[in-house]
């Protein structure tokens, strides 16, 4: 019971990102992301900040003891990750506008704390059914809003979708989990109904309109099949079977067609031909700039947004680099290559969570900030564990 406790915890902190409980009820939010850039910053009541102050509780509480061979691999990790957390907050301290530092450090907090959380979670003995009772939530949390989502796009036509008021780029990577959390549970239960739900979660990503999000998906998948060796005739036969539900959809639906038409707006047209990416160059341009004029220690978190640029570059790297400079830099790629040495020593890993790592890294070159990219650093630590091997399907 425990287990399954921390499960949901973990799931709905990876999920609910700046969602406060109005979203539900269709209330009035405010969402910092689409303030004016003059606009004073505030912080709402949010569903994030109950999530820390649960996170907080066990690491207060929790005393368990860790598995030696998990905290081994991932100890230096874990350090790394805190230091690297620890001087974003620093650099609050020559941002130009403190205001936005502020708000953005209390971001940064969360997602330190609870990133600790879940390494004193996830490295224990509950690991392994932490992990398996994870994607049980993520792939029935994930189901259900796509279909809600693909009620939506029956109902209300051709926008881009989305859910909960939420953004698309943020549903797409939602959808993402459900593409993964399928394939985690047709390769542990052989059930071939999984993979239709992953498909069904690729349909409804190309209805996002997400560029990032697809591209994202596609490398997850395969760095999915990578990690799990399926044998070739088995990918062969999965993907024959995939293309001819895509074709049937395409062909015989409303939805379908409407996803290829979102696909050759957005794709062929937008991004191949006419080389449109929604303003990101503007944005990288502009971070790129910053970190020219404050190369060493950066302009100190939220400056980006302080300094009237814009809201963040929507890149990882650039952010750090125009807030954190190169020192900055420096210390998110030690965290990457602490999470390498972790993982490489992993004789065991699990296909799942090291396909989410990579959709989120990719993911984090064309969309969010830093806060959004916090299920970065959860996947990390768990593609560091190793495989649940129970053979269980996603039954609750």
């Amino acid at each position: 019971m425990r287990a399954r406790a921390y499960a949901v915890l973990i799931a709905v902190y990876v999920l609910a990102g700046r969602w406060g409980f109005e979203r539900l009820w269709d209330a009035p939010y405010v969402d910092l992301d689409y303030l004016p850039l003059d606009a004073e910053p505030i912080s709402p009541y949010q569903l994030r900040f109950l999530i820390v102050g649960v996170f907080l509780l066990i690491l207060l509480l929790e005393r368990r003891g860790n598995s030696v061979a998990v905290k081994t691999r991932a100890k230096s990790y874990a350090y790394a990750q805190v230091g690297f957390f620890a001087y974003c907050l620093l650099s609050i301290l020559w941002t130009p506008d403190i205001s936005f530092g502020v708000i953005k450090g209390c971001e940064v907090l969360i997602a330190l704390v609870s990133s600790i959380a879940i390494y004193q979670i996830v490295t224990g003995p509950l690991g392994p059914a932490v992990l398996r009772d994870f994607w049980k939530l993520m792939f029935w949390l994930t189901a259900a809003l796509a279909l809600v989502a693909l009620g939506k796009a029956i109902q209300y036509g051709p926008e881009r979708l989305s859910v909960l008021g939420g953004g698309p780029n943020v549903f797409g990577r939602m959808m993402g989990f459900l593409c993964l959390g399928g394939l985690y549970f047709w390769k542990k239960s052989g059930r071939w109904w999984y993979v239709a739900a992953a498909v069904l979660a690729m349909l409804l990503i190309i209805l996002s309109g997400s560029r990032g999000c697809l591209i994202s998906v596609v490398a997850a998948v395969a760095a999915f099949f990578a990690v799990e060796r399926i044998s070739l005739g088995k990918f062969l036969g999965m993907l024959a079977g995939a293309a001819v539900l895509m074709t049937v959809i395409f062909t015989f639906t409303g939805v379908g067609r409407r996803a290829v038409d979102i696909y050759q707006e957005r794709v062929t047209r937008l991004l191949i031909q006419e080389r449109y990416v929604s303003g990101r160059n503007e944005l990288y341009q502009a971070a790129w700039q910053m970190a020219k004029d404050y190369p060493v220690f950066g302009g100190g978190l939220g400056s980006f947004r302080g300094l009237r640029y814009g809201v963040y570059p929507h890149n990882i790297f650039l952010e750090v680099l125009s807030e954190g400079g190169v020192a900055g830099v420096a210390l998110l790629l030690l965290v990457l290559w602490r999470f390498e040495r972790g993982y490489w020593k992993n004789k065991k890993p699990d296909g799942a969570a090291t396909a989410a790592f990579v959709l989120i890294l990719v993911n984090t070159q064309f969309s969010g900030d830093l806060y959004d990219s916090r299920s970065l650093f959860v996947f990390m630590i768990l593609a560091v564990l190793p495989k649940d091997e129970s053979g269980e399907g996603a039954s609750a």
